[in-house]
């Protein structure tokens, strides 16, 4: 991807990354809707060949057309919400759709790791007033990520709600309303990531470990993190089902129906998350 061409010319790619990169320029804002596609065709394009460095200025970008419209809408009146988030640049635009698929298909083509080192979640920054946060990729993340690994949310995520829990506590007792409120709700967003990751997670039998007590505990301490943990393990559960299914070996399923789905369970696929393809962690965890 990053070779160059004959007589020292850039390699097409980059010629093209550069040209749509410059598409994203503020002039162009009225074709922004018309772009993003091809942007997200693009992202997953790189994702497949090894293009991490040249998709880190398509990321940036991205993330400060996402960041902005986020920005405008929050700082609007709450009366004039609406009309600011249908507006040029908030959440409403025409392109805003279109940029959160594209963002999305760079979560699946590139991994959340990769995306997440260019545009960092600055949760704790932000709670502190010291920079500004990403918590509109927490969403994104749930709904997009595939195929990638378990033990990357081990060692990334789950620190980070373990810590916003704690601050969470300490601000209840400390009676700070807003701010204990604020961080539960961004603890809770940070768990239910966790069935995404589980989704085909490309480390399953090592990281499964590294999770499972954190699991275990908040199933059994925490009512309002029993969904995700819920949905984590059915979807762990179904998934090495169907690969033991698909080898032969029906022998170690057990129970002919554990997990209550019955028939096809190709039917499943919405639910719990299509094995991905060969792009970015495309082989099956289990």
């Amino acid at each position: 991807v990053a070779g160059g061409g004959a007589g020292g010319a850039p390699a097409p790619i980059v010629s093209v990354t550069a040209a749509v990169s410059s598409a994203l320029g503020a002039r162009y804002q009225e074709a922004w809707s018309l772009v993003m596609p091809v942007v997200g065709e693009l992202l997953e394009k790189l994702g497949e060949h090894g293009g991490q460095t040249l998709a880190r200025g398509l990321l940036e970008t991205l993330g400060a057309i996402l960041a902005g419209a986020q920005d405008a809408n929050e700082a609007a009146p709450a009366a004039d919400a609406a009309a600011v988030g249908s507006g040029p640049g908030g959440p409403g635009s025409d392109y805003y759709p279109a940029a959160e698929a594209a963002l999305g298909a760079a979560l699946r083509a590139l991994g959340p790791e990769t995306v997440l080192s260019v545009l960092p979640l600055n949760v704790q920054e932000g709670l502190e007033g010291r920079a500004e946060p990403r918590t509109w990729m927490l969403p994104l993340m749930r709904r997009h990520v595939r195929g990638t690994s378990l033990a990357f949310y081990a060692r990334a995520l789950l620190p980070l709600a373990r810590v916003l829990a704690a601050r969470g506590e300490a601000a209840t007792q400390a009676g700070k309303g807003q701010l204990a409120q604020a961080c539960h709700v961004l603890e809770l967003q940070i768990w239910h990531c966790l069935p995404a990751f589980c989704s085909w997670a490309t480390d399953l039998p090592a990281a499964y470990p590294t999770v499972v007590k954190d699991m275990a505990a908040a199933f059994q301490n925490r009512e309002d993190l029993r969904p995700a943990v819920s949905q984590a393990l059915q979807r762990m559960c179904n998934q090495v089902r169907r690969v033991l299914k698909e080898s032969g070996h029906t022998e170690l399923i057990g129970h002919a129906d554990p997990l209550g789905l019955g028939g096809d369970e190709e039917e499943g696929d919405e639910e719990y998350g299509a094995a991905p393809s060969s792009r970015h962690g495309g082989r099956r965890g289990g």
